[in-house]
């Protein structure tokens, strides 16, 4: 990254209010909205989640967070309160949503969030999620937004000190236990077949406590979780530095 993310104030950073309306403009049946909000809780968890501890098998690679994620978005979806905003399915290893996955590649890509290889006893390796050192400055520099959005969060870290220290297999038996309701009535997860639809989403007019993001997060998230968007933007910098154009095209200090 070209930009030292310490300090993380809305409207800071951004090329051109063109560039901005051009990548956040939905891309797919998500709102782009709701897409930037997803990924940030999405660092945040990984962000939150205890370290690993291999010996007890709780290591946060992707299934345990698909699982994570789902738990979060299906309890608060619940009391009508919207955090995530994935589609879930049941999958072979329970709920799953393709998104989650796409999401983890986004803040990867845009170093975010870094895949480490572990090796562990009785297994070959495990691939595990951490923050890096910039997503860690991203989140820490939140700070603002978290008090904003204090009630919500409050809650997703309850869950998160619930459930993040357990392992996989018993995070996948408290959730195959867990009752959907479906037309025909509730039914337990573990008796539903493939594919079944587990939607837990909340509609954003009727939801209570959903993340509150105005446009300077939104405008300052679409940089730093949307690769493309942060690849611009890191070329303009440097561009600017080299003498390619002037500083003024790129807010480097502000407004």
């Amino acid at each position: 990254m070209y930009l030292n993310w310490t300090m993380i104030k809305p409207k800071f950073y951004y090329i051109h209010q063109s560039i901005i309306r051009f990548f956040c403009m939905p891309r797919n049946s998500r709102k782009r909205r709701d897409i930037l909000s997803d990924r940030f809780l999405l660092a945040y968890l990984v962000y939150k989640a205890r370290k690993p501890d291999l010996e007890n098998q709780r290591d946060l690679g992707k299934t345990k967070i698909q699982k994570l994620v789902y738990l979060i978005e299906s309890e608060l979806a619940e009391n009508n309160i919207k955090s995530f905003d994935y589609d879930f399915e049941r999958n072979h290893f329970g709920p799953f949503a393709r998104e989650v996955n796409d999401d983890l590649k986004e803040l990867v890509a845009c170093d975010v969030l870094t895949k480490k290889t572990i090796h562990k006893s009785g297994r070959n390796k495990v691939v595990v999620f951490e923050p890096t050192e910039n997503g860690r400055k991203i989140v820490e520099g939140c700070e603002e937004l978290f008090k904003e959005n204090k009630e919500l969060i409050d809650k997703i870290d309850a869950i998160l000190l619930r459930y993040d220290s357990l392992s996989l297999d018993n995070i996948k038996s408290t959730i195959y236990n867990r009752k959907i309701e479906l037309a025909e009535g509730q039914t337990r997860i573990r008796r539903l077949r493939e594919g079944t639809t587990l939607n837990a989403r909340v509609l954003g007019a009727d939801a209570v406590n959903k993340l509150r993001m105005d446009e300077d997060w939104r405008e300052t998230f679409c940089i730093l979780f949307d690769k493309d968007e942060c690849k611009s933007f890191n070329e303009g910098v440097r561009d600017a530095r080299e003498g390619r154009f002037s500083t003024d095209e790129v807010h480097l200090d502000g407004p």
